[in-house]
């Protein structure tokens, strides 16, 4: 057996080499044609994407859609869009949203990168301002936004997501005036601990992310098709921390997620963001 080992190695090596020029020879041919490289790069198996926001994971058409379906208000002002039960007054209803091209198209800029251009707004102020218009319905729609972003993961071809979340909606960020007047981080960390209704937001925290993937599979119709793409793709997510806050709500989110993530097999990293 020892004898074949060599001869079958020089084989498995001269078939990885050729595979590899054939790889290198068609995708010189195709690189000066768009359509071809489009389709080439698309169908190339790829690896893991690790900072992935899911509030900000599908296109606003598809949010308007969404919101559409229910009854959400949008502020014409700010374009920042809320869920209601009342009228919306002087806002406008999502369900008229979709009836006013204008409107509608003036939203969509407003909500993504969608024909920016820089005037006196730069880029990375127009993204970051973004997300506080679409926040609201991006909280409502964690299911139906994770599903989107596995089929378009799946369509893709990538094989690991880390996606940033906040299960908690920020919630944990209200327990800061509670450690207000405390004048040490270990004091803050043990009075935090100490409140029950902080542990059961870490709890809730945990319930809720493996709950978001349950659900998103569960829409996908994983449980009846399990081998599409979709269904195959290792998913864990990131909580993310709001940084721009005061430092008492960056503390007890901060401890909120590593409290969580301590505790959950689906939450395996902690994040700040915010511009």
């Amino acid at each position: 057996m020892n004898i074949f080992r060599p001869f079958l190695f020089v084989i498995f090596l001269s078939f990885v080499l050729s595979a590899k020029a054939n790889v290198n020879l068609y995708f010189n041919q195709i690189k000066n044609n768009p359509d071809k490289l489009h389709a080439f790069l698309k169908k190339m198996p790829k690896g893991g994407e690790l900072h992935y926001h899911l509030d900000g994971g599908v296109l606003p058409e598809k949010m308007i859609q969404w919101a559409a379906e229910e009854h959400y208000c949008l502020q014409k002002d700010t374009l920042v869009i809320k869920k209601t039960m009342n009228d919306c007054g002087q806002d406008v209803s999502s369900k008229q949203l979709v009836k006013s091209p204008g409107l509608y198209e003036q939203t969509v800029r407003a909500w993504s990168m969608k024909d920016f251009v820089s005037t006196k707004e730069s880029g990375h102020d127009h993204f970051f301002n973004s997300f506080p218009k679409f926040m609201p319905l991006a909280f409502d729609k964690q299911t139906e936004i994770l599903a989107e972003i596995l089929k378009q993961a799946a369509q893709q071809n990538v094989l690991y997501l880390e996606l940033m979340v906040s299960p908690d909606k920020a919630r944990s960020s209200e327990f800061a005036q509670s450690i207000s007047k405390m004048d040490t981080l270990a004091k803050k960390k043990q009075a935090l601990l100490r409140n029950k209704a902080f542990l059961n937001n870490i709890q809730s925290t945990v319930a809720e992310t493996t709950n978001i993937l349950k659900k998103a599979r569960q829409r996908l119709g994983c449980d009846r098709t399990p081998k599409q793409k979709a269904c195959k793709i290792t998913v864990k997510f990131q909580y993310y921390v709001l940084r721009e806050q005061s430092a008492n709500a960056v503390f007890a989110q901060a401890l909120s997620a590593f409290a969580a993530a301590a505790n959950s097999s689906d939450l395996v990293a902690v994040n700040l963001v915010q511009a």
